[in-house]
């Protein structure tokens, strides 16, 4: 019986030192946080600026001023011959391969006419195609005149006007041709040494290739054989009517591998009609000055017996105006010429405004760029402590156990028991 009383009684003196223990008490704690602000702080920045300059520059200006020219009281002209036509005749011409000789030509305007070949290596008698006494006739043009050096493999093409040559095969074995210089009906043919060595006849001899060759427009219309040096000529009836060769080719040498070839002349098919031509002279007049006026001129020709036929022009002309007089005679004429009427040589005084480059200074701004080094004031995040002393509910007895028990009751009971009884 006494044992339970006891241990009732120790009990409640437990559970009542629990209560006290467990009582709110109200005390002031210091305390220490941390806090989060923007500090500012200063950096050096360069930045480019435009900085101005006052210049002083030259610059050229053209100014007028009033100027004293001497002008002429009567127009001032020139004058001079422009073209000046004869009568048709022939010109003699050399081929390019010079060996060949000459050949005709007809001068028409400015263009040049071929209407014939010379006697010569070529041909033993003149061919002509155009009768000059007449002044008819035809002529044809040129369309090929040179001395280039060619050389033409078998199976190999001259490319020509409309046409071409063809090497078509090439002897690969020589023949031995042999040449006699003698003494014949007084006149000797070879020379002193052969005539006191063997006197009579010397022989000599030689190796010469064959070549066949083709001459061909679409078709092939001329093939022949040649043997070393000689000149191929292809004659065909032209369209004025007239035979003769067209075509001339000169062949150098025939070797064992090519042809080759070191002139060519041909011409056209297709003749060119001049019509008779009188003789004509044309004279030009151009007003030089910045004022009309008139003229006078002559023009014509000279005769064989010194005499002259031609006519005398006038007229006006405007500032800077030129134009042509041209006479015209059938007759036989042996020189152009022209004479002018001269023009007054007074001349009177007149201002008039003219004009000149003038340097002046001038006052002007340049711009350049500089950098520059600033201060400039920026934001940053930052973090500091703070001190200080608050009021604060705590228990008593962690009052009594201090910092340690109270930190451990206040994450144990201040949600659970003070909570129980605060209510």
């Amino acid at each position: 019986m006494y044992n339970n009383n006891l241990l009732i009684i120790s009990l409640a003196i437990f559970i009542l030192l629990i209560f006290i223990l467990l009582m709110p008490v109200d005390v002031v704690i210091p305390y220490q946080k941390s806090e989060q602000y923007e500090e500012e702080y200063k950096i050096v920045e360069p930045r480019v600026v435009q900085v101005a300059d006052y210049v002083i520059t030259n610059v050229t200006i053209n100014e007028s001023f009033t100027d004293v020219r001497n002008i002429p009281e009567e127009l001032q002209y020139t004058s001079y011959l422009k073209t000046c036509k004869k009568d048709i005749s022939f010109l003699s011409e050399n081929f390019r391969y010079k060996d060949w000789g000459s050949y005709y030509l007809i001068p028409y305007g400015d263009q040049s006419y071929f209407s014939g070949y010379m006697k010569g290596k070529l041909f033993s008698n003149d061919i002509s195609t155009f009768n000059t006494g007449l002044k008819s006739g035809h002529v044809y043009n040129i369309l090929m005149n040179d001395n280039t050096e060619r050389i033409l493999n078998q199976g190999d093409y001259l490319s020509l006007v409309g046409y071409s040559l063809q090497v078509n095969a090439i002897d690969k074995e020589p023949k031995n041709v042999s040449s006699r210089s003698c003494w014949s009906g007084g006149h000797y043919e070879g020379t002193e040494d052969e005539l006191n060595n063997g006197g009579g006849c010397t022989y000599s001899y030689k190796l010469i290739r064959s070549a066949t060759i083709s001459l061909l427009d679409n078709n092939i219309i001329n093939t022949r054989t040649i043997e070393g040096e000689t000149d191929f000529t292809y004659e065909k009836k032209l369209d004025g009517g007239e035979t003769i060769p067209m075509i001339i080719i000169h062949i150098s040498n025939v070797s064992e591998n090519n042809v080759t070839i070191d002139g060519v002349f041909q011409i056209s098919s297709n003749y060119v009609q001049l019509p008779p031509l009188g003789s004509e002279v044309t004279v030009t007049i151009e007003n030089t000055d910045t004022v009309p006026g008139t003229f006078g001129i002559w023009e014509g020709f000279s005769m064989e017996n010194d005499t002259k036929i031609g006519r005398f022009d006038e007229g006006s002309l405007l500032p800077s105006e030129s134009k042509d007089f041209t006479y015209t005679t059938d007759k036989n004429v042996t020189d152009c010429e022209f004479y002018t009427y001269p023009t007054s040589k007074k001349t009177k005084e007149e201002n008039f405004t003219n004009f000149q480059d003038v340097i002046k200074q001038k006052r002007g701004v340049a711009y350049r760029n500089v950098t520059q080094y600033v201060d400039v004031i920026k934001k940053r995040p930052a973090v500091h402590n703070v001190s200080g002393y608050e009021q604060k509910r705590m228990y008593l007895f962690q009052k009594i156990l201090g910092f340690r028990i109270r930190f451990f009751s206040n994450y144990l009971f201040d949600n659970t028991i003070l909570n129980m009884v605060n209510v």
